[in-house]
């Protein structure tokens, strides 16, 4: 009878039971660890990729913005942002103060300029010195019509963001045109999204640059997962399909 432990015993055995079927023992002891690795996962399965990493923004939004977007709290990692649409907001607490109170009215294309952003001579120029010359009382018409979309966009895009946007994956990014950080942080605190920290002013300068923003408010809304305009005119977007405007925008980037 052999000295050999009783599992060796076993295991010798084993292998010229296998010979036996030309079958090799490295083969099965091979077989049978990647088995145990497959039962192994089974019962304890590798977490599933993290919701919060599903919907992401593309890689081209973080160069747009920068690396960190201002929220009530702090600052965060804009990489981290959530969305299928991003649209960029650019105004300032100085235009939204004055388009509330001012007595002095403006026909309807003739938004205030963005500071040291001069406004062309255009199309609405011409339109209004002919009306101002033919009728002052349809240049008061016009003047009457221009001014409540302008003085109401902000808390009607604030509306639809809090309804509607922010559940289908739109995001607002306010782009400040304020000249201190204090009228930034006023203004700031009235708005329920995200925008470029007021001192990243490079960003702010690069990205009115890009989308030749020449007054505001203005809306530019991009895919989130390219970077690309899909409106120019997110403003009008906003007017014209109101409640919808979410669903027209989600539209664009299938």
């Amino acid at each position: 009878m052999s000295d050999a432990p009783v599992y060796e015993q076993g295991i010798v055995a084993m292998k010229k039971y296998l010979d036996s079927y030309g079958v090799s023992y490295a083969y099965c002891v091979e077989k049978s660890e990647i088995v145990q690795r497959v039962k192994d996962t089974l019962a304890n399965p590798p977490a599933k990729k993290a919701k919060e990493e599903e919907g992401r923004v593309g890689a081209a939004i973080p160069q747009l913005l920068g690396d960190k977007l201002q929220v009530k709290s702090g600052k965060f990692a804009t990489s981290a942002l959530q969305a299928k649409v991003i649209a960029l907001y650019f105004s300032a607490h100085w235009w939204y103060v004055r388009s509330r109170r001012r007595t002095k009215l403006q026909p309807a294309g003739l938004e205030r300029p963005a500071p040291g952003r001069p406004t062309p001579l255009n199309l609405c120029h011409l339109c209004f010195c002919f009306c101002f010359c033919l009728c002052p009382a349809l240049l008061l018409v016009l003047f009457l019509r221009a001014s409540g979309p302008c003085r109401s966009f902000t808390p009607a895009l604030r509306q639809l963001y809090s309804d509607q946007l922010k559940a289908q994956g739109v995001e607002v990014v306010f782009v400040s045109s304020d000249q201190d950080d204090h009228s930034f942080a006023k203004y700031f605190a009235e708005m329920p999204w995200l925008a470029v920290p007021f001192d990243n002013r490079d960003v702010k300068d690069e990205l009115s640059s890009k989308f030749d923003i020449s007054g505001i408010p203005a809306l530019i809304v991009l895919n989130a997962a390219s970077g690309k305009v899909i409106s120019a005119d997110g403003r009008r977007d906003v007017m014209v399909h109101k409640a919808n405007v979410g669903t027209h925008w989600l539209s664009l980037i299938k």
